[in-house]
């Protein structure tokens, strides 16, 4: 097993040439890479389950155990590195794994077990499954997909300007901040574990992590049921003023100014007369006047 590269076959004959094995690493562990070994079996509702085995020979004949379950279809249980970037990741992180004396069991997403399969063999195990709408109800057989669970939360509605269409955030947020708070609470069960004795099951979704991030929508829905609807605001927030992106004259640059620190940019504006006037005394005077304070600061 090597990091994959391209192949090529010469048109006029001759051997197949591998253009990029010059850009192989002279440190990269090639050779302390194992092969892992396939494997199959039937789940409970009697689906074709692929799998691989990764396990360095040798060491003790008890070994820790890790069950490595990936989201993807059984093209991806190839027993070397993947050509999607993805898979390549999982399977170096199997390697690692398995590299530090770990047997690693990775699995297609239809794994056939679950929790409860697992706690009858060992109470102690800790399993956490990520998702984007959580292991029960309506949605949790729905692909789990960063925008997807973006979108089941009501964020991607509020980002973009008012008249148009809402805006696709380029970044994988909700898969990073999932993957973060799933670590995490593995930890503090692994710490549970070494205090009661007991493993644990945790459920992390990215709807979860989505829903919690809203700073405003949630709250004061909750608050004001019936009365309040959000909307979109674009470039400005939509409880403070100024406070935004605004044009500058190499680009773009972000403010944003509390009530106590107003009277400091009038000042490097060089608009101190802009204190007393009516529109922009206080912040809901702002937010009433932000359009015009936009056009005034830009």
């Amino acid at each position: 097993p090597r990091p994959p590269l391209g192949t090529g076959m010469p048109v006029d004959g001759g051997p197949p040439r591998q253009p990029g094995a010059d850009r192989t690493p002279a440190d990269s562990p090639t050779a302390q890479l194992g092969t892992p070994t396939q494997v199959t079996f039937r789940a409970a509702d009697g689906v074709l389950v692929h799998a691989k085995l990764f396990e360095r020979p040798g060491g003790p004949a008890k070994k820790p155990a890790v069950i490595f379950v990936h989201g993807g279809p059984p093209r991806q249980m190839l027993l070397g590195w993947h050509y999607s970037d993805y898979y390549a990741n999982c399977y170096a992180v199997n390697q690692y794994l398995a590299s530090r004396g770990f047997v690693v069991l990775a699995v297609n997403y239809r794994l056939g077990i679950g929790y409860d399969d697992l706690k009858a063999l060992n109470p102690r195990i800790v399993m956490c499954s990520v998702s984007v709408a959580g292991q029960t109800g309506p949605l949790s057989y729905k692909p789990g997909y960063d925008y997807l669970g973006a979108s089941l939360a009501g964020i991607i509605e509020q980002i973009g300007e008012p008249e148009h269409t809402p805006v696709t955030p380029p970044m994988a947020i909700g898969d990073v901040s999932t993957g973060v708070a799933a670590a995490m609470a593995v930890g503090f069960a692994l710490l549970n574990r070494e205090r009661s004795g007991e493993g644990q099951y945790i459920d992390a979704s990215l709807l979860d992590t989505y829903f919690h991030m809203h700073e405003l929508t949630v709250p004061v829905i909750s608050m004001r049921p019936g009365r309040f609807v959000p909307k979109r605001t674009g470039a400005m927030h939509p409880t403070g003023a100024p406070c935004g992106v605004f044009k500058a004259g190499d680009g773009y640059v972000f403010i944003v100014i509390q009530q106590h620190e107003i009277g400091r940019l009038w000042r490097a504006m060089k608009r101190p007369e802009l204190a007393e006037d009516a529109r922009f005394k206080t912040n809901r005077d702002r937010l009433k006047n932000n359009q015009t304070l936009r056009e005034i600061i830009e």
